[in-house]
């Protein structure tokens, strides 16, 4: 009779494989939060560098000075081309 001990391999590869899914899933977390803060840093870096990028002209304005549409519209323009050149996608 054989009298040899087997070794439990089924338990030994059941213990590897929850050891090597542990360790991808923690990982995975610590990647995910790392890259949030990275994200939330970033955001509030441009928003304390950029501020508000455009002015907001009041509708109320006295009739006796001639309106300049023209003259307008290129000012709005140009503060929307302005907050588009601080941003890093573009």
């Amino acid at each position: 009779m054989d009298t040899r001990r087997k070794t439990p391999i089924k338990k030994i590869l059941i213990i590897i494989l929850i050891l090597v899914l542990g360790l991808a899933a923690y990982s995975y977390w610590r990647w995910e939060r790392d890259a949030s803060r990275l994200v939330k840093e970033k955001t509030e870096k441009a928003s304390e560098i950029s501020g508000p990028a455009v002015t907001v002209v009041s509708e109320t304005q006295t009739p006796a000075a001639p309106v300049d549409v023209c003259k307008e519209s290129k000012e709005k323009l140009q503060g929307l081309f302005a907050y588009f050149d601080r941003q890093d996608y573009i």
